[in-house]
């Protein structure tokens, strides 16, 4: 395959680009592989049809609303219509 390229130059180009490929597929897997069995934050959809957010729980915008109650009232107008 390398016997297309016509300088020495575009052959090393070519392995590199090939070796580049080769290592972010190798990256790629080694990354999902470490999350395989981790919870990941997302939806979950609960037996009475509610969606709960899923994620990590530390200080954010919208906890700090809704531990000062703005966010409350619109959970339970959510909640009262299912």
């Amino acid at each position: 395959m390398l016997e297309r390229f016509e300088t020495s130059a575009e052959k090393a180009f070519f392995l590199c680009l090939c070796a580049t490929v080769v290592l972010g597929v190798v990256v790629a897997v080694a990354s999902v592989r470490t999350q395989i069995g981790v919870a990941s934050p997302g939806f979950v959809v609960w037996q009475n049809l509610i969606v709960p957010a899923i994620g990590a729980i530390g200080p954010s915008p919208e906890a700090a609303i809704a531990q000062g109650g703005g966010g409350r009232s619109a959970l339970l107008v959510v909640l009262r219509l299912a």
